[in-house]
């Protein structure tokens, strides 16, 4: 989940994160943006 988000994020793009870990160090992923669905939280 993202808190604070200066734009939305536009379904098709990706979004860039960076996760810190504590053994493995910074790793960056690109994320897809999707669709929201509420099946895929179980109607939440």
């Amino acid at each position: 989940m993202f808190y604070d988000v200066a734009t939305p994020f536009v379904e098709g793009e990706a979004i860039a994160v960076t996760l810190h870990f504590a053994q493995a160090g910074a790793v960056t992923a690109d994320l897809p943006v999707r669709p929201r669905s509420a099946a895929a939280h179980g109607g939440h």
